[in-house]
């Protein structure tokens, strides 16, 4: 089984770290990617840019539904932001 690798605070940068607060604390489990940009307040490529990031890393997932695409954080994003 391979070793989980350990993500510390330090190696989540600003941008990421706002997008999985608002995933962990938003109303709705899945969010869409204007309502990511509204609440963070950041054009649609920066969003998909640290979106997909976050998904390489594990820390967020995508799902495709019948209203397109959405995100939501993973169990290793919710550790992600409890080390702080």
């Amino acid at each position: 089984e391979p070793e989980l690798e350990i993500l510390h605070a330090e190696d989540v940068d600003d941008t990421s770290e706002h997008v999985l607060r608002c995933l962990v604390n938003g109303r709705f489990i899945f969010r869409s990617l204007p309502g990511l940009c509204k609440e963070t307040n950041t054009d649609e490529s920066t969003m998909l840019k640290t979106l997909n990031i976050m998904v390489r890393k594990n820390l967020a997932g995508k799902i495709s539904g019948k209203k397109g695409l959405r995100w939501h954080i993973t169990e290793k994003g919710r550790q992600c932001l409890s080390v702080e």
